[in-house]
This record gives structure tokens, C-alpha cells and sequence, in this order.
């Protein structure tokens, strides 16, 4: 289930690039668009790197859980606990649709906002990134891990190759051949509706994560304390 729900977001993110793109080249010319162009892979490398460099620190040492949501919003549980990774998660995988939301509607308003949400947007995907594998290395015992994260990769893969080419395609069916630029943007906003609607979705379904994490946590270091017991030599039983 987390490898389909890790599937779709990335499909999403793909998705929201390219018509990100395609919008600012109908919204900017010239040097205009080179700045915002510049101005949307130099923000997300950056945060990318901060986003993982202190989630790297903070979160997999297990410490209040309020220090490892560096990459969103407060949420009210007033206690340390073992959900701080899944919440995280969760709540990059909430504020990523916000973000693009943003991107959108500020695009015919403010430059400066628009790239504002663009860097939401990287600590979002960034703390989403490092979650997602975080989680299956918690839920998975050790001798299955390498598997694991080999068919998250393999999966998210198989999704994500196609999604922005075929959603490029509905773009390009709503936009028509038509060159009045207020029809162009209306065909970008209906893909970006119904591919939003998607990201939600999978937002919602990121929560549910939540539920069931710290019993598949628990049940994984079961497992890998019982085959350490079996796999132990015969002397270091006894003792």
C-alpha cells in the first residue's frame, strides 16, 4: 500500500513540474522566464540539501517530534513520540499540494510568491524524499530492506516514466490550437484541476500511514529479534 501511495505522489510531483514550466513560458519571456526558471532548480536544490542535511540529524535520532517537522507546518500533539517520521511524511505530503496550489494561482500575481511556493514546494518533495524511505526502513525487517526499497524505486518508476507525457497530452487536448494566451492558461488550469484532485488524494491517503506505523515498527523489529535468536551460535543461547 505505501509503495502504491508513494507511486502516486511522485506521479504528482512529475506532473506539476512540467505544467509548472509550460505555465511560465505562457506568463514570461526573455529574461523574465531565465530568472524564474533559475530561480525554481536553484530553490529546490538548496532546500533539498538543508531539508535532508537537518531531517538527517533530527529525525531518525527520534527527538521531539516538534524539532523533526522542520519541513511543515506545528501540529498539536503536546509529547514526544515514535510517530515523529510518519508525521513528518504526513505532513509534507499535505503541504506539497498547497504549495502547488500556490504555484498556480500566483503566477498571474507575483512573481516573488510564485517562487516562494516553488521553495515550499522543494521542502515538501525534499522531507517527502527522505520520509518515504525512512518509513520502509522502519516497517521492513532487515533482511528484507534491500528488496524493499528496490521495488518502492521500481515501482515509482514504472508510474512516473509516463505520467508527465500523458498529462501532457491532456494539457495540450484542453489548450487547443488556440493562441489567445487566457485560453491557453484556462486548458493548463483544468489538467492542473484534475491532477490536483490526485495529489490530494494521495495526501489523504498518506495520513492513514499514521494508523497503522508503529504496530508494522513494532512487528519488524519482532521479526528481526526472533531471527537473530535463531541465527545466534548455541553457546550464546545458553547464555
Amino acid at each position: 500500500i505505501f509503495v502504491i501511495l508513494a507511486s502516486i505522489s511522485n506521479v504528482g510531483t512529475g506532473v506539476f513540474r512540467l505544467l509548472i514550466l509550460v505555465i511560465q513560458a505562457d506568463n514570461f519571456t526573455g529574461k523574465k522566464l531565465a530568472r524564474a526558471i533559475t530561480a525554481n532548480v536553484i530553490g529546490e536544490s538548496i532546500v533539498a540539501l538543508i531539508a535532508n542535511t537537518v531531517n538527517a540529524v533530527i529525525v531518525p535520532n527520534k527527538l521531539d517530534w516538534r524539532l523533526g517537522v522542520v519541513v511543515g507546518p506545528t501540529l498539536a500533539i503536546p509529547f514526544r513520540t515514535q510517530l515523529a517520521i510518519p508525521i513528518v511524511m504526513a505532513v509534507c505530503a499535505c503541504l506539497g499540494p498547497l504549495a502547488y496550489l500556490g504555484e498556480i494561482v500566483m503566477l498571474s500575481v507575483s512573481l516573488p510568491l510564485n517562487v516562494i511556493s516553488f521553495f515550499i514546494d522543494g521542502i515538501a518533495s525534499s522531507g517527502l524524499s527522505l520520509t518515504q524511505q525512512q518509513v520502509i526502513l522502519d516497517t521492513t525487517p532487515a533482511y528484507q530492506r534491500a528488496s524493499a526499497l528496490s521495488f518502492l524505486r521500481l515501482i515509482i518508476a514504472v508510474f512516473l516514466t509516463p505520467s508527465a507525457q500523458v498529462f501532457g497530452v491532456i494539457s495540450d487536448y484542453f489548450r487547443g490550437d488556440s493562441v489567445i494566451s487566457l485560453a491557453r492558461f484556462t486548458g493548463l488550469q483544468k489538467t492542473f484541476l484534475y491532477t490536483w484532485i490526485i495529489s490530494v488524494v494521495s495526501s489523504v491517503m498518506y495520513l492513514l500511514i499514521l494508523r497503522f506505523y508503529r504496530k508494522d515498527a513494532e512487528n519488524s523489529k519482532e521479526v528481526d529479534r526472533r531471527n537473530s535468536i535463531l541465527t545466534a551460535p548455541i553457546l550464546s543461547r545458553k547464555s
